[in-house]
């Protein structure tokens, strides 16, 4: 039920608000869904190809995300969502 009230909210959107307030709108929702409380971090190292370290960067310097480690750690928990709302409407 929530799926579908956030597409029907996001297709609302579409026309009146840039993309980034649109991400804004679906992170928000996704982090409504998770667990709450204060989470603790741990350090991971990976490489990257250096076409993905400018992109970080760009989004970084436009001010879309803090930090290129803000910025991943959005990319990781959307992929999260996005496989655990997939699954839950195959299940």
């Amino acid at each position: 039920m929530l799926f579908l009230k956030l597409i029907r909210n996001v297709t609302n959107m579409l026309y009146a608000y840039s993309w980034h307030d649109i991400h804004e709108y679906i992170s928000e929702v996704v982090v409504s869904i998770l667990p709450r409380g204060k989470t603790r971090m741990k350090l991971i190292t990976l490489y990257l190809p250096e076409t993905y370290i400018k992109a970080l960067d760009q989004l970084v310097d436009e001010c879309f995300y803090p930090n290129r480690a803000e910025a991943i750690r959005v990319a990781i928990r959307d992929l999260i969502s996005a496989e655990v709302w997939r699954r839950k409407g195959v299940d």
